[in-house]
């Protein structure tokens, strides 16, 4: 009921500024002004919804915590603020074209069945410290619009991040791979974030078999984007054509209709 509940469509309210920019004692401010305080109460309702929904996931150490054991997540398309499942156990779960808006938390969580974030949109930062994840996982064309920390976060089976775009140098080279070297397909990694940021210039590494294969500058000599490819490797006389068994090219992530809800 509460995944449900989270995936029904909602539109994000607007800030107080952005309010005001309309004027006020015009007709627009004030039918702008009364849906957004609608807006906002019911935001308050999907935070507690959030709120049960995490407290009731396991915890990946010992808790004394009462949780509902290994059911699936599919918040697939919701929209979550401020998600912060930290610490948390999940099983099979699907956030597939899922918004979070303002910071997202996944420190120290397991991912204890697939993991799906195709086309997931993060507003803010997002935070994979230490995250285990023992089943295959995807973050097709996902869009870290401020960037994501990914240090110490564990791969231990497939990871796809085929045309992700990252605000900000994400770690890659940082995470553990400890199944199939990740997949890195043109991966994007920006300086400026879509909401006008500008972050100071660092120097992504990759994990091995990666490199740039295209890159855009200002005028200024700022790195403005670079894309991710594999390694062009020598042609090998009479071998005849050559596979990366180790790295498929990963698909775009199904439908997720058929994830537990």
């Amino acid at each position: 009921m509460l995944c449900a509940y989270l995936r029904m469509p909602f539109e994000i309210p607007l800030t107080s500024g952005e309010v005001v920019q309309l004027g006020p004692d015009t007709d627009s401010y004030k039918r702008a002004y009364d849906r957004n305080r609608v807006l906002v109460e019911e935001r308050e309702v999907r935070l507690t919804a959030q709120r049960i929904l995490t407290s009731h996931l396991p915890a990946a150490a010992g808790s004394n915590t009462v949780s509902w054991g290994e059911y699936g997540l599919d918040l697939s398309g919701a929209v979550l603020f401020d998600l912060d499942l930290s610490g948390r156990c999940l099983h099979d779960a699907v956030f597939h074209s899922t918004r979070f808006v303002g910071v997202t938390r996944f420190d120290d969580a397991i991912f204890a069945g697939v993991a799906k974030f195709g086309r997931a949109r993060f507003d803010g930062l997002a935070f994979l410290k230490r995250t285990t994840f023992r089943f295959d996982v995807s973050f097709y064309n996902a869009r870290f619009i401020s960037g994501a920390r990914l240090a110490g976060a564990t791969f231990e089976a497939a990871v796809n991040f085929t045309e992700a775009v990252f605000g900000n140098n994400p770690g890659l080279n940082a995470a553990i791979y400890k199944g199939h070297q990740p997949v890195l397909h043109g991966v994007t990694i920006t300086e400026h974030g879509e909401n006008g940021e500008f972050y100071m210039p660092v120097e992504p590494s990759f994990p091995a078999g990666w490199e740039v294969v295209d890159e855009k500058q200002e005028d200024d000599g700022r790195r403005l984007l670079q894309t991710l490819g594999r390694h062009r490797k020598p042609a090998k006389k009479d071998s005849g054509p050559t596979s990366e068994s180790d790295t498929p090219r990963a698909e775009e992530d199904p439908p997720a209709s058929s994830a537990p809800a």
